[in-house]
């Protein structure tokens, strides 16, 4: 399924992706009614879910993605914010969810905390995207951060990034 998608992206001039951005509740079966409503699924090459925009409070992206991949069969790309997670978060939920399949990933950085409707919350921020990117790189070969060999493997991550063309830096 992954390899056909990433082919699309890649190959096809025209294709239509739909972002579902979770809700601030427990469930996103009413999002999954409507784009069964409107037969979303049978118009667009696959999904993307959001991950705590703006660091507003919503349900688990990855946990979402995998419920709408799982519901409609068709690939989903899990964003995932470097702001609330470490290393080791960021490995291990990879890790899981790659046992349910969920394998495209887009890193972001993540806004910051400061715009956050929770009341004094902190982001971990250990690094930038490049950080996350570096993890699938090493996932992808096989091992963990710290290189050491994961029986099983996981199955290929497909990255994904986005970059701005007008930064100051652009390291």
């Amino acid at each position: 399924m992954f390899e056909k998608f990433c082919d699309v992206l890649c190959l096809e001039k025209e294709f239509i992706t739909v972002e579902i951005n979770p809700p601030h509740g427990a469930s996103i079966d009413g999002i999954i009614e409507d784009i069964k409503k409107y037969k979303l699924q049978d118009k667009v090459a696959g999904f993307s879910c959001t991950d705590n925009p703006l660091a507003k409070l919503k349900m688990s992206g990855v946990l979402s993605a995998i419920k709408l991949q799982q519901a409609f069969g068709k690939p989903v790309i899990a964003t995932m914010s470097m702001r609330d997670k470490n290393k080791l978060s960021l490995q291990s939920t990879l890790l899981g969810a790659n046992d349910f399949d969920l394998r495209c990933i887009l890193a972001l950085t993540g806004d910051p905390a400061k715009y956050s409707d929770q009341p004094d919350v902190k982001g971990v921020l250990e690094r930038d995207s490049t950080l996350l990117l570096s993890i699938i790189h090493r996932l992808n070969n096989g091992v963990d951060y710290s290189n050491k060999a994961l029986k099983p493997a996981p199955k290929p991550i497909y990255p994904f990034a986005v970059s701005n063309a007008t930064s100051k830096d652009m390291n």
